[in-house]
This record gives structure tokens, sequence and C-alpha cells, in this order.
């Protein structure tokens, strides 16, 4: 006998008509959302504790950090996660999105919770009566600061928050003519004292090619550290982090894209930090602990214009669980989303007040159902626009 049980928002599950004076192996299982509360910074708290600079504090955070499933945490560990992170790969290559301990197990050396061999399992044996004790904590495979979204397991989730201070890459504004090849420096402001960063950059495709990517003065920034896997949507994920506090002068090259430009524009129109992919933040360490900044795009001689209406294509595409779209929206308005496969038959509205500027609907496959290729529409009282997506 198999008998899968989803448990509610809380965890809690329950099992009914079991034949008693039988044995039964209650598994947990859990492998949605692999990014849900994995960022760099996670990176950055595993480095500490390979270097023996500061120690993960429990057995679990050690178990999360063990990204792949090896026994022991390493710089592999690393190495994976920045993958995943980059979102080079789309999910752990030997683990499972979150494992799942006996509540009642005690690590003989906490420190070591890979001493020996940790039940991922309840047993009972000869079921004599209604149990209610079977219990498990659930560790978040990557999560080492335990970060995660908890009150809902099923990968509806993603995350979404602001730290209320911002660290800025500074970009000189110019106008570009079609045929034209230009390198862009990303200059430092403020960066004292940091320790790690993530950001997507994101590029209009129609307007700008990436030809190159080329290193500046940030230290230990290789290729590893950027991910391309989305550039022909115009995104480029980047990652780093390190050991040591970094500081740049203000003015300093971080590093360079190279791109072409396709039609005539200006940075300041076709560069921007999308959040629809990952948050964009940084990792200042400041006596004793940690400020963490949101990272944002400062241009010099920019130019005061109106946002113009724009639809995104969603993020991920394809997907399976959870996609995010955005769009811009010239002013405050209200604006219907309308989800639809190829028959015209529609699988969702979602319908909101909006501020001006970049706003975003997160959609999952509880609202939508039907896979394939599907059809999204966004109307405002002035504005209308389609584009596909898929759902695996």
């Amino acid at each position: 006998l198999t008998a899968p049980v989803m448990t509610n928002q809380q965890g809690q599950f329950q099992f009914y008509g079991l034949d008693l004076g039988h044995d039964y192996t209650f598994t947990p299982n859990n492998n949605q959302n692999p990014l849900n509360g994995v960022t760099t910074f996670d990176m950055v708290l595993m480095t500490r504790h390979i270097l023996n600079v500061q120690k993960l504090d429990s057995p679990y955070k050690i178990i999360a950090a063990d990204v792949n499933h090896s026994g022991s945490v390493t710089t592999a560990d690393i190495v994976e996660l920045r993958k995943l992170v980059l979102q080079i790969i789309p999910e752990f290559s030997n683990n499972t999105s979150w494992r799942f301990v006996d509540k009642d197990y005690v690590f003989p050396d906490p420190e070591n919770p890979f001493a020996e061999e940790f039940p991922e399992f309840f047993n009972i044996n000869n079921l004599a009566s209604d149990v209610n004790n079977v219990d498990f904590v659930a560790v978040k495979v990557g999560d080492v600061n335990m970060s995660a979204v908890t009150h809902n397991l099923n990968g509806d989730d993603t995350e979404s928050r602001t730290y209320g201070q911002e660290l800025s890459f500074v970009v000189d504004n110019r106008e570009l003519a079609a045929g034209e090849t230009v390198e862009v420096p990303f200059m430092a402001k403020d960066f004292v004292n940091m320790q790690g960063f993530q950001l997507a950059l994101q590029f209009d495709t129609d307007a700008l090619e990436l030809m190159d990517i080329a290193k500046g003065e940030l230290p230990n920034l290789e290729d590893g550290n950027f991910g391309l896997t989305m550039v022909d949507e115009g995104i480029i994920t980047m990652s780093w982090d390190n050991t040591k506090n970094t500081l740049l002068n203000d003015n300093t090259t971080v590093f360079t894209l190279v791109f072409k430009a396709n039609s005539n524009t200006s940075l300041q129109k076709a560069l921007t930090i999308s959040t629809r992919t990952m948050p964009a933040e940084a990792y200042r360490y400041e006596g004793n602990g940690y400020t963490m900044l949101d990272l944002g795009l400062q241009f010099n001689n920019a130019v005061q214009t109106e946002t113009e209406f724009e639809l995104f294509q969603n993020n991920p595409n394809p997907f399976r669980d959870v996609t995010v779209i955005g769009f811009n929206l010239p002013r405050a308005d209200k604006a219907t989303l309308t989800v639809f496969d190829l028959s015209g038959k529609v699988l969702t509205t979602i319908s909101e007040n909006f501020e001006a500027g970049y706003n975003e609907i997160e959609l999952s496959q509880s609202q939508l159902g039907s896979s394939g290729v599907l059809l999204y529409k966004l109307e405002t009282t002035d504005y209308t626009a389609t584009r596909r997506m898929v759902r695996l």
C-alpha cells in the first residue's frame, strides 16, 4: 500500500482507514520551488562555515548547506548553489528541495549531523491505535539563514522583499545609434565592507545585443558569477561573494557589459534591474553583523521621461509551478490580466489597481490548470498587449 497525502498550510497531515496490525513507513517529500529562501547570502554564510570563520549553529543549517547531498559541506556545494541562483540549473542535481528529519531524533554530534545516517522517515510497527506524534523538522536545502517561505510549500510563493537601504551601481547614460558597439562600465558607489550581492540585469532585446562581459576591479569575479541562460530574453543574472570585506572607491569599474545597438536608444531606456528573476540585494558586514541592502541602478546624466506602457515576457518561461508577469504603467491605473488557451477559453482573470512604473503579477499552477501554449493579455484604460507563454 502506497498512499500520498498532502499536508495543510500548517504542515499537518492525517491518514485515514489504516488497517491495525500492519507496519507503516511515513516518508515526507517536497521537491518544488528549489529557489525558495535561497540567495547569494546563503553562500556567504556557507563560505564562513567552511573556512571556520563562523560555523553554522545548528545541525539543520548544516544539512541545508549540503546542497549536493554528499554528507559534507564543501565549496562544491557553493558552486552548485550559485548555478541554481543564477538559474543555470533548474533544480539540485542530487538533492530534493526539502529534506525532513524525524523531530525526535537527537544528533550525537550536532556539529556533524552526518556522523550517522539520520532518519528521514518514521516507522510504526504493528499499528495498534491512533498515533499523534509523527512529526518532522523541514529543512530547506540551500537556505542556511532560514528565510524560506514555509506557509506554502507547494511552490506558489516567490520572495519579494525590500530592506529600506540601497546600494547602487552607476552607469553613464548616453544616446546610442543603430549599429554602434558600446562598452558600458558599471561603477561602484558607496561600495564599502561588501561581502556579496546578486542581481538580474534586464536589457531591451529589440534595442541591444550582448556581445561580451569584461571583469573590472571587483576581486574574485569570474565567468561563473554570471548566468546567461536567459540572455535571449534580455536577462543577465549575477551572483558574487567574498570572504573579506571589499572596498571599491567611487567610480571604480565593477564590471563592463559590451552591447551592439540594434536601434537608436539610450542606456537609460534600455537597461534596468529586474526583480522578476531574483531579489536584487547586497550584503555589508559591519561590526558583528550584516546589513542587507537593496541593489539599484543609477544613471549619470539621466533624462526624466515618462514610463512607457510595456508588457514583459513571463519569467520563467516555460514554467511548471509558478511564473511572474511584469509590466510597466505610465501612470497609476486599473489593469486586468486575462490568461486563456489557444481555443479562447479563459483560465483566470486578475483585475487590480496598480501604481505607475513597474508592477508584476504572480501566477500559479492552481490558477491555470491547463498546460501547453497559453496567451496572456493585459488591459488598462488606454493600452492593451498580449503575449504567449508555455506551461509544462
